[in-house]
Order: structure tokens, then C-alpha cells, then sequence
């Protein structure tokens, strides 16, 4: 490698971290799917984000980890998916999870409902869509297509406004 070729990679990571954008985990060949039974109907799956001083994920306001960060429900029927953070965190007006743009290839009518959660059975003190903030967040999986795999990315934030954004995996399966 010449002594120009060398400076490629220090300065792409220079440009990434001064545009605000954060690196995260990937898709990788060799990970290890966590299974989730949605074979009957009403199945639940929990992903929940967790603080870690070593988390995978990083943003302004900590580093977290997703568990599992790779989800794969299994059974073929549509499942009920809850997310949870730890205390002092929230899902605040346009949080919550979202699939990325990139990964909308056959994800159409996988979520068919999205809503922030009062209390961690999924129900709601109102039906109020203005609320600020939720303590849980759910989404109603369709689970079409076995083997897809769908990209998302979890947003929320902490009590003083600041958004954190972490980009987990789920299969269908």
C-alpha cells in the first residue's frame, strides 16, 4: 500500500464522524438468528434496549445494546412485537422503530399497526396520538415471506430531548 493509498480509510472515518453520522453493527453472513415462537395467534416478541458501558450502539446520550439484536420469528403467523428501553428513556412524537428506506424491498404491509405503549402489555391510557411520550413501543408484524430479512432502526431519547437512533435485524420466518 503506497503512502497515498494509506490516508484513504483515516480520512473516509474522518468525514464520518465530522457529518454527525455514527457507525453501527451490519448484516453479517454469520450471525446467529435469536428464534421467537409466533406460530400461535396473539404471539408476542419483546426486543429490548439495554445500557451498556461496552454497548454495540452508540449515540449522544450512551451506548446501548438490542436483545436480541437479531430476531427471527418463527411459525409463520403474524406476531406482536413490544420494545422496550431502560429507565429515563422514551418514545417520544416521530420515535419508535421504523424499517430503513434500504431494506423496503417486500416489506410492504409487514407493519400493519405502530403505536406507543402506556404499560408493557401493549395498552394504552388514551388513544391520544398527540401524547408526548411512551414508556414501550408496539408493532404489529405481518411476518410474510419466510427467510426475508428486514433492516430497522429503534429511535427514542432521554428526558432532556436528546435522540438516539440503533439499527437491529429481523427474519421472518
Amino acid at each position: 500500500m503506497t503512502p497515498k493509498n494509506k490516508l484513504v480509510v483515516p480520512i473516509a472515518l474522518a468525514a464520518i464522524a465530522l457529518t454527525g453520522c455514527t457507525t453501527s453493527p451490519r448484516m453479517l453472513e454469520s450471525v446467529t438468528w435469536t428464534p421467537c415462537d409466533a406460530s400461535r395467534p396473539g404471539a408476542r416478541c419483546d426486543v429490548n434496549v439495554v445500557a451498556s458501558s461496552t454497548g454495540r450502539y452508540r449515540c449522544d446520550i450512551g451506548r446501548f445494546d438490542v436483545v436480541p439484536e437479531y430476531t427471527e420469528f418463527r411459525g409463520g403467523r403474524p406476531v406482536n412485537v413490544r420494545f422496550s428501553l431502560p429507565e429515563g428513556l422514551q418514545f417520544c412524537s416521530a420515535d419508535g422503530p421504523a424499517l430503513k428506506s434500504g431494506s423496503l424491498s417486500g416489506s410492504y404491509g409487514q407493519v400493519y399497526e405502530s403505536f406507543g405503549a402506556d404499560k408493557d402489555d401493549g395498552s394504552r391510557a388514551s388513544f391520544d396520538a398527540t401524547k408526548s411520550c411512551r414508556s414501550f413501543w408496539i408493532w404489529n408484524w405481518g411476518n410474510v415471506g419466510a427467510g426475508t430479512e428486514h433492516e430497522y432502526l429503534i429511535r427514542f431519547r432521554d428526558r432532556d430531548g436528546r435522540q438516539c437512533t440503533i439499527d437491529p435485524f429481523f427474519k421472518n420466518g
